[in-house]
């Protein structure tokens, strides 16, 4: 069985109005928030990674150092956070909040809508590699 991931649906001004299964709301074009973390070093190199070939969108494509989902209950910082930990494996990161877009795509016969919350952070920690 695997596990209900829950996200937040947000209104077109970005306000939270409930949650829902993320294919849910991929399949009914609700909006629902992601965020988008940059991480840079001491020598300004940007941390990229490279998306798993498991992924349905992109897969194997690069990508910026994190980036998900914002899951039920969490707000844009605390998901940029987990998605950093879960991701590239660093912790106790200072993001500062850039600022964020509005992002709808239809493919497929399925629209996406989301609001892309973008963070930046400085470390020299090594990135976890799987």
């Amino acid at each position: 069985m695997t596990k209900r991931e829950l996200i937040t649906i947000v209104d077109k001004n970005d306000n939270v109005i409930g949650q829902s299964e993320r294919k849910t709301a991929r399949e009914q074009g609700l909006i629902h928030r992601m965020v988008k973390v940059v991480i840079k070093n001491s020598s300004g190199q940007i941390l990229l990674q490279q998306r798993s070939e498991k992924k349905t969108e992109s897969p194997l494509l690069w990508d910026l150092s994190a980036t998900g989902h914002v899951d039920a209950g969490e707000d844009y910082a605390e998901a940029a956070v987990r998605e950093t930990a879960e991701e590239v494996g660093i912790k106790d990161i200072d993001l500062q909040w850039i600022g964020k877009y509005y992002y709808e795509r239809s493919k497929d016969g399925l629209t996406l809508r989301r609001f892309n919350g973008i963070l930046v952070g400085k470390s020299d920690a090594k990135p976890k590699i799987d």
